[in-house]
């Protein structure tokens, strides 16, 4: 297992249970899930109104609402104090507030030290009609994180598939999803993996049709492999933490940040034809200052350089690998 993955590991685990207050907003519909010790309280309002609040009976860790005024979501629980790693919850609200699905797993303590129980949660999208939950667990063969993922409808629950990703997606060397998208108005996903960091540090991104299978795909090798050291490093953050696949918010519409052309492309799915979707690049252009990777970057917390020369404020090296918990004065005797 390589020291990222392994960091990853350990920080899927150590955070799993902190979630602070969510707020979504979609056409007009605003969801707060706020927080109070162990309860989770969801209001919904439309236009200024408030049409329903419920208080679930499990944490709240992650959401989503549809353009309908769904909303789907993962929640954790515990028989007792001493019941780990207890419950994953799987739900969703019908836009009047009632429940359409609700159902929970059993999770076990995962054979790997520092990583998150199996399974556990990565993301949950909602599409024009479909709740995807997609959780994560670790592969039987080998030691890379595998999402499985679990398609329900919005208006009954019912579910309608149940696939991993990675084996929808042959031809191509990947390792594990960077991120996930649904495409607004549509019931088509846009996702990101990793190609394999030993032979190319780049990334292949695939577009799923309705039938969860590849309908466009592209690759882009070594598309984060910088010619210096920091850059190099910064550019691996960026992909890890923010991906390079967007949604501007028009419907059929997706970009696709290009690190190294620096080249942000947006295209239009075109599904004239529903056995054969076209995918069309609309127009390229460079990014703004703004949107530059780097200062991307930024806005997501302090970027961490590895030479020391680095000019970008960081952790002092002095106080890396120490312990929360644990002082950090330098003059503890040894």
């Amino acid at each position: 297992m390589t020291y990222a993955r392994l960091l990853i590991l350990c920080l899927g685990c150590m955070f799993e249970y902190d979630d602070p207050a969510i707020v979504l907003t979609k056409a007009r519909t605003r969801l707060a899930i706020n927080v109070n010790d162990d309860v989770r309280t969801l209001t919904l309002s439309k236009n200024g109104t408030s049409p329903w609040l419920r208080t679930m009976p499990h944490s709240i860790v992650a959401a989503s609402l549809s353009e309908r005024g769904h909303v789907c979501g993962f929640g954790l629980s515990k028989d007792h104090a001493d019941d780990y790693p207890g419950w994953l919850h799987m739900f969703i609200l019908a836009p009047d507030g009632s429940t359409t699905l609700q159902q929970e797993r059993r999770r076990s303590i995962s054979r790997y030290a520092c990583a998150a129980p199996d399974p556990h949660m990565a993301r949950v999208l909602t599409t024009r009609s479909r709740a995807i939950f997609c959780i994560q667990e670790i592969a039987q063969l080998g030691t890379q994180l595998s999402e499985r993922w679990l398609v329900h409808h919005l208006d009954t629950g019912d579910m309608l598939a149940e696939f991993r990703p990675a084996d929808r997606l042959r031809g191509h060397r990947i390792t594990s999803i960077v991120t996930a998208l649904a495409i607004p108005e549509s019931d088509y996903l846009l996702i990101e993996w990793y190609s394999d960091p030993f032979t190319d540090r780049g990334v292949v991104i695939a577009l799923l049709g309705p039938a969860f299978q590849p309908v466009w795909t592209l690759a882009l090798p070594r598309d984060y492999l910088m010619s210096d050291r920091d850059t190099q490093s910064l550019a691996f953050q960026f992909v890890a933490r923010a991906g390079t696949i967007s949604c501007p918010g028009v419907a059929r519409e997706f970009e696709v940040y290009e690190m190294k052309a620096q080249m942000i492309h947006r295209y239009r799915i075109s599904d004239d034809n529903p056995n054969a979707p076209a995918v069309v690049q609309i127009h390229s252009r460079m990014p703004e200052s703004s949107e530059h990777w780097k200062a991307r970057l930024r806005s997501l917390g302090t970027p961490e350089l590895r030479s020391p020369e680095a000019r970008i404020p960081t952790v002092p090296r002095s106080r890396r690998n120490v312990p929360v918990s644990q002082p950090t004065s330098t003059s503890r005797p040894r």
